[in-house]
């Protein structure tokens, strides 16, 4: 009988692990279940989606949404020549394991108890103003006035270091690990990019965002520098270090654009001949390089940029750098890196930068511990506007999803980086911006966007683009939601280096652009009439559009959606609350305060699913004042405690392989019932 009860103790046992084995989601699904739900960097690190799967805050109670608790951002500290800009709370909160983490411009991070809002631990993170990469002159100009941080320069890490990390890269370049629970300082290090003159480099670095991207399981670190946009744009780099300790060791450092120096015409070519896929978008399809006769290939692309007809001994006159905004993506099973890269500079002006200017405005596969370029696929060959691909990259099925500023949504495939399908939204006519074919010498050549007239031009999508956010997915809808918007920009002629000829650069002296007075283009139309945005939800399959809906705004910074709905806040204070399926609006919570990053959603340390929305102060394309930041938590008034919901793709592997090791299980313990049951031997001798 002892023997029985041990048996089916054992299959009882066996069932119950399987069975929490399946339920505790160690399969790869995006929410936690039996634990805390956690936002992490820009919500599922690595994939981007901007989603989180819970089922407590729904359509229905969504307009039932009412103040938990509200963090004023602390006024910050005079600094260098004079005060921060009060643009307070910069990036989407993250929030993990009951703990809501803020990030300042002015350089501080918050720890708050995500119950109540109140302050667990603060870091004031140390700044230097004297970087011998910055280009000379604005060593100290930028002390005092702030830094402005994107979604992509906070995130957290469980596993690297054997703790749990709080990073926080600067615009000085230097990057910071705090230890999440005690905020105690564990790393700090400055990456080696190289110096004016050096590995080819003629031009330079600038303070600003940077991108940076972190494998929490190999502990390797990749990070670019940040581009001028001007005639002193430096070549642009992504080094990876190796951070399984304190002091991160260099593992490799990967160039995006040819030498500036002159020394190698031929760079594009050669590393096209070692990559996997080299695309390039002309409107309507993608030319694929590689594909092309040797003949026409060196001709396309042979001294791309001019470096070799253009350079100086110390100067290269244009550049492009890996781009900014939002998080980039990554697959931890092939161990890609998926990044997106800044527009050709001078912005405007391309009289020193003939070529299709590889790889500026694209979408690079890099191999995360090797540094090797796997594909590259550029949008905007020859960009004479500022169409940059920053903002967020996203990781849907096998594709890689990414909007850029020229207004189009792409899927690239992750392997190969050929185009699947992509979306020019209809609600964005282009003024002055066709797409070039880089097969077309003539229009490689091309110098100014309207043309060779010197008068004032009219262009959109204009100089802040034409998708300037995070997308986000949903995967129970399998819908990608994008925002394109049209803000058009009045472009005026002027001159660069090395002489004065026209056009128009858009940073420094030679500002060339005019935002502000559209009349001079010919636009008397205010407000609305020129400046909206449409909200997309695009089928993640084919790209097609599913529905639209349009506001008298432009945007920027990101949405979320989660069960149901989906999330846009507005530069005029709204929070949009859309039906994820149909664009109908549920709610329009008003807010009153500008708002440029999207909401996180987690639970709090009680288990109540809270929504937590930073309000800013950065008035964003709208132009409002800035205003100290605040961070609202908003839930239902009834918040019952969390139901997760699982998100899974075919079979669960582990359950499959579970059920077998149960079936295994069970079978032996029949045998074995089977054998005690057995009649004893007549001849067997008693025990004495």
């Amino acid at each position: 009988m002892r023997r029985h009860a041990i048996i089916w103790s054992i299959v009882v046992v066996s069932i119950i692990s399987i069975s929490s084995l399946t339920i505790s989601g160690v399969f790869p699904v995006y929410a936690q279940s039996g634990g805390p739900l956690n936002w992490n960097t820009n919500s599922n690190y690595g994939v981007n989606w901007d989603y989180i799967s819970q089922s407590n805050i729904t359509p229905d109670n969504v307009k039932a949404l009412s103040l938990k608790w509200v963090f004023s951002t602390p006024a910050p500290a005079p600094s260098g020549s004079g005060l921060f800009p009060a643009e307070g709370v910069c990036c989407t909160p993250i929030v993990e394991n009951g703990i809501v983490y803020l990030l300042t411009n002015y350089n501080t991070i918050y720890a708050l108890n995500s119950n109540d809002g109140s302050l667990i631990w603060q870091q004031n993170i140390p700044q230097s103003f004297n970087n011998p990469m910055w280009v000379p002159g604005t060593n100290n100009t930028n002390a005092g006035l702030g830094f402005h941080y994107h979604n992509m320069d906070m995130f957290y890490s469980s596993q690297t270091l054997g703790q749990p990390l709080i990073w926080v890269t600067t615009d000085n370049y230097t990057t910071f690990a705090y230890n999440a629970q005690t905020g105690k300082l564990v790393l700090e290090f400055t990456p080696s990019f190289p110096l004016h003159g050096q590995d080819g480099n003629m031009g330079w670095y600038t303070p600003g965002p940077h991108g940076i991207l972190l494998d929490d399981h190999d502990h390797i670190l990749i990070i670019g520098n940040s581009g001028l946009e001007d005639a002193d744009e430096g070549r642009g780099f992504v080094d990876g270090y190796l951070i399984n300790s304190t002091t991160p060791t260099l593992l490799w450092q990967t160039p995006i654009i040819p030498p500036q120096d002159g020394s190698n015409p031929n760079w594009d070519y050669q590393q096209i001949q070692n990559m996997v896929g080299a695309w390039i978008f002309n409107g309507t399809g993608a030319v694929n390089l590689k594909a092309l006769p040797p003949a026409e290939l060196n001709a396309t692309v042979y001294d791309d940029w001019g470096f070799a007809k253009y350079s100086t001994s110390s100067q290269s006159y244009a550049g492009t750098s890996p781009g900014w905004g939002g998080p980039w993506a990554y697959n931890a099973t092939t161990g890609i890196a998926y990044i997106g890269t800044e527009q050709a500079s001078p912005d405007a002006n391309a009289t020193y930068r003939p070529g299709p200017d590889l790889w500026s405005d694209s979408v690079l596969a890099i191999n995360m511990k090797t540094g090797q370029i796997v594909w590259g696929f550029e949008t905007n060959a020859h960009d004479v506007v500022d169409y940059d691909c920053s903002w967020s990259v996203m990781l849907v099925g096998n594709d890689v999803i990414k909007g850029c500023k020229d207004g189009v949504m792409y899927a690239l495939n992750q392997a190969t980086g050929a185009l699947q399908w992509y979306f020019n939204p209809p609600t964005s006519p282009r003024d002055n911006t066709p797409f070039l074919n880089p097969l077309n010498a003539s229009q490689m050549q091309k110098v100014w966007p309207c043309g060779s007239s010197l008068k004032p031009c009219l262009v959109n999508p204009g100089v802040t683009g034409g998708i300037e956010s995070d997308p986000a997915y949903d995967p129970q809808l399998n819908y990608i939601y994008v925002v394109t918007y049209n803000a058009p920009s009045c472009y005026v002629p002027d001159g660069v280096p090395p002489s004065p000829a026209f056009p128009a650069s858009i940073y420094g002296s030679a500002l060339g652009i005019n935002t502000t007075s559209l009349a001079a283009c010919g636009i008397t139309a205010s407000g609305g009439a020129v400046n909206n945005l449409t909200v997309y939800a695009l089928n993640a399959n084919t790209g097609k559009p599913v529905w639209s809906y349009s506001y008298p705004l432009p945007f920027r910074g990101g949405i979320t959606v989660s069960n149901g709905v989906l999330y846009i806040p507005t530069e005029d204070g709204h929070i949009l609350m859309l039906n994820a399926a149909t664009g109908a609006l549920i709610d329009d919570y008003l807010v009153g305060s500008a708002m440029v990053q999207q909401p996180a959603i987690a639970t709090n340390a009680n288990g109540s699913v809270v929504l937590i929305q930073p309000v800013t102060s950065v008035g964003g394309i709208a132009g409002f004042a800035p205003i100290p930041g605040e961070v609202l938590a908003l839930q239902p008034i009834s918040s019952a405690p969390p139901v997760v919901q699982q998100v899974t793709q075919g079979i669960n592997p582990y359950l499959f392989y579970g059920l077998i090791a149960v079936a295994v299980v069970l079978l032996i313990a029949l045998v074995v019932v089977a054998v005690s049951r057995r009649p004893r031997n007549v001849n067997q001798g008693t025990s004495q």
